[in-house]
């Protein structure tokens, strides 16, 4: 790309500067590419304004190479940096971009030797995408003697390129365990630098984003957090503090996050994050009764997100005789030199805390004796809440109980509701009470632009009759659907909402579900 920073402006080399001074100082480096959305990003180039002063005043991307002459940019051509325009826009013009996106993706890998790259996209896009992704593995194993150290990421849930690359969640997590590893990316601030957030003192704190690292780690994932820096390369002040709060936590608690894997599951308590991409917050509710657990050889480390105001913890998932798999041995407060009192009660283990906190956010226990590496699968309702029938006979299932499957996630509106359900092969399920066997009434609000979705409702006892959509108009335009769905038996049930069919599915938000037994 001959438009770059050597060759104009700063005239540096700023990916080469960042990849010497981050391993100079012990850092993994990492690269992000993002061209592949410039060939319809930059297209807009091509355009005008359509009102006010300037309209009709064509932009950049109308200039020829020729139009350069006398200017800054003399010797570069335009079309090299927005692309082609209009009839120009063919498929072998597109074939070229796309070789040109390859030949820079090779570059960039061959050139700094990244640890991890990065797109912003599904998976590396264009015909290219999964050569892209061999040759970079093959690059970096020839870097480090035959041995892969490489993290490719996209943001695609399919099974295919989640074995293959890394699934990457932008501002969100995934509300379960998963198999494969995965990442969380997102920012304490803006993405870009921010002068604004800086002066209201508006970044993440440090209690926020501990509390995200744990809920991540706990699940298979990892945390990729951007710092945004001025133009003098230099953090700000609320910067600098965040870090060293940062630094003083992991200076305590490391220990349970550096180098531990997920245990058989994430945590217990009364509180589940969202799960899906641009689905972050709601640390605040996190709270001493929420637990999130790791494991390192056959050392147990349990989380809890709050200082308890009794001083003391119940973990609920080791009682004794339960699933952890043996007896409790010994128990220690990271941070702390205070022996701890414990017991492991039928309730659960019961710890009895110093007067004295550790640290200032959430607070780890280490916990030895159990067959952590053996231990039985923990019953699915530990983090799942079960909804039960309400005094009117209803069972009402809100969104944020829900368990997500894919890259649907939780959202505000005129209405609370899942929303960015645009893949068929996701799904939404809630762990219902029932009082009885039957069936039961569906009813739901439901919003949609464009006709043809329908989905099913499946409590284990066949799925319903596809349920209609219409066309509301507007994705915050809810109106009332209603179908009816088999119970089989009474007590504790999966209820699972899914498209029903791929054929004709267009973006559905859903809320405001009900279940009434009628017949």
């Amino acid at each position: 790309q001959p438009w770059n920073s050597v060759n104009i402006g700063p005239h540096r080399d700023i990916v080469g500067t960042w990849a010497k001074l981050a391993r100079k100082n012990g850092l993994r480096f990492g690269v992000t590419v993002h061209a592949a959305r410039t060939w319809d990003w930059f297209d807009v180039a091509h355009g005008s304004d359509k009102t006010g002063p300037l309209a009709g005043v064509p932009y950049d991307g109308h200039l020829t190479a020729s139009d350069g002459a006398g200017q800054w940019w003399q010797g570069y051509d335009p079309a090299d940096l927005y692309g082609p325009y209009g009839a120009a826009r063919t498929p072998a013009a597109h074939a070229a971009y796309e070789q040109k996106f390859f030949n820079r993706v090779m570059d960039l890998t061959s050139s700094y030797h990244p640890d991890l790259l990065y797109f912003d996209d599904g998976e590396p896009p264009t015909s290219y995408g999964l050569e892209i992704a061999a040759n970079y593995y093959n690059q970096n194993q020839s870097w480090h003697n035959g041995d892969l150290q490489a993290v490719l990421t996209v943001k695609s849930n399919e099974d295919r390129i989640k074995k293959a690359m890394v699934l990457d969640y932008e501002r969100g997590r995934s509300n379960w365990t998963a198999p494969e590893a995965w990442q969380t990316d997102t920012c304490i601030g803006q993405w870009h630098y921010d002068v604004n957030v800086f002066k209201n003192h508006q970044y993440k704190t440090a209690d926020q984003v501990v509390k995200m690292l744990i809920d991540i780690v706990c699940k298979n994932g990892n945390l990729l957090l951007n710092i945004p820096l001025p133009g003098d390369g230099k953090p700000d002040s609320d910067e600098i503090q965040f870090l060293r709060q940062m630094a003083s936590w992991m200076r305590v608690n490391g220990e349970g996050i550096f180098g531990t894997r997920p245990w058989t599951f994430p945590g217990e308590g009364p509180t589940r994050m969202r799960g899906g991409g641009f689905s972050e917050g709601g640390e605040s509710r996190l709270g001493p009764q929420d637990f999130r657990f790791t494991k390192k050889g056959n050392t147990l480390y349990a989380f809890s997100m709050g200082w308890p105001t009794d001083g003391r913890y119940v973990i609920h998932s080791l009682a004794a005789g339960g699933f952890g798999g043996g007896s409790v041995s010994g128990v220690r407060l990271l941070g702390s030199s205070a022996k701890l009192r414990w017991s492991q009660t039928p309730e659960g283990l019961v710890v009895e805390l110093p007067t004295q906190k550790p640290c200032d956010y959430a607070y780890c226990l280490e916990i030895q004796g159990l067959d952590v590496a053996h231990s039985q699968p923990a019953p699915p309702t530990i983090m799942v809440p079960t909804v039960k029938v309400g005094t009117d006979g209803t069972l009402h299932l809100v969104p944020h109980d829900a368990m997500l499957k894919g890259n649907v996630q939780v959202q505000s509106g005129s209405l609370e509701n899942i929303g960015y359900w645009d893949n068929p092969d996701d799904r939404v399920s809630w762990k219902v009470d029932f009082p009885s066997a039957g069936t039961y009434e569906v009813t739901c609000q439901v919003a949609t632009q464009g006709s043809g979705t329908s989905f099913v409702v499946d409590a284990g006892y066949g799925a319903s009759s596809p349920i209609s959509v219409p066309d509301t108009g507007n994705w915050d335009k809810f109106v009332t659907v209603t179908g009816r769905v088999n119970v089989g038996s009474a007590g504790p049930t999966t209820v699972t909402f899914r498209p029903a069919g791929a054929i004709g599915w267009k973006p559905m938000n859903l809320a405001g579900v009900e279940l009434r037994e009628r017949w």
